[in-house]
């Protein structure tokens, strides 16, 4: 997140799919590769291979378990394997995009 100059955090204008993922008030966000791109991304900007997403949300995992089901259906704790499925299904689509 960037610090507008009306002092509210927003969403970088080169990020063009965000919000995924939070952890240590850190998104998981989506921006064309540089071959695909005319603009600069910052040299903060950490990018993520497929096994760094899903060491990430596995350790959110950890912490706070991911959960089968949408409420108000009951849910139930994901598995290890499950979560690692979820997120290579979805870093997987993302990447197709």
């Amino acid at each position: 997140m960037h610090l507008n100059p009306e002092g509210r955090l927003m969403v970088p204008p080169w990020i063009e799919d965000p919000g995924y993922y939070k952890s240590d008030n850190t998104f998981i966000g989506f921006t064309p590769v540089e071959s695909e791109r005319d603009y600069y991304l910052p040299d903060t900007v950490t990018v993520m291979s497929e096994t760094d997403v899903v060491n990430r949300c596995l350790a959110i995992h950890a912490v706070t378990p991911f959960q089968t089901g949408i409420e108000p259906e009951p849910s139930t704790t994901m598995t290890t394997e499950e979560v690692t499925q979820m997120v290579t299904n979805w870093y997987q689509s993302k990447i197709a995009e």
